[in-house]
């Protein structure tokens, strides 16, 4: 964890542990600081509970797994395992809230065992059913 997070109203940040998963907060969620204790101004000596928090301006494609999103920017530039692409599109629930602002085909990579899986498929399909 840092040994320093400065936190305002309005920062992004993601919890990093799954000490509250029973009020549904886990490790990599997100948020937004919506509100601070201000009886002790900046600068002051005062007690604090630590929260594993990180400022968050952005995410990882594995940190995403699991989470919709509202809206996303997408670098597609440098992914390098198969499904990273599909994964970091497909957090978002509408596509009309995806901005790609970086783009490499070859970041669009897939298991060649998923190729193979599919040429399978494709030629049992095309066979007439048995009649029986």
């Amino acid at each position: 964890m840092p040994p320093i997070v400065r936190l305002q109203q309005g920062a992004c940040v993601m919890y990093l542990n799954n000490s509250l998963s029973e009020d549904g907060i886990c490790n990599g969620i997100i948020g937004v600081i919506t509100d601070l204790n201000k009886q002790h101004p900046s600068g002051q000596h005062a007690s604090r509970t630590q929260f594993p928090l990180q400022n968050s301006f952005s995410l990882t494609v594995h940190k995403t797994q699991s989470l919709t999103l509202p809206n996303t920017s997408l670098d597609l530039s440098q992914l390098f395992a198969p499904g990273h692409a599909y994964t970091a599109i497909s957090r978002c629930s509408k596509w009309e809230n995806i901005q790609i602002i970086n783009l490499d085909r070859d970041s669009f990579k897939v298991d060649p065992k998923v190729i193979k899986e599919y040429s399978q498929l494709k030629q049992i399909a095309s066979q007439p059913l048995p009649i029986s």
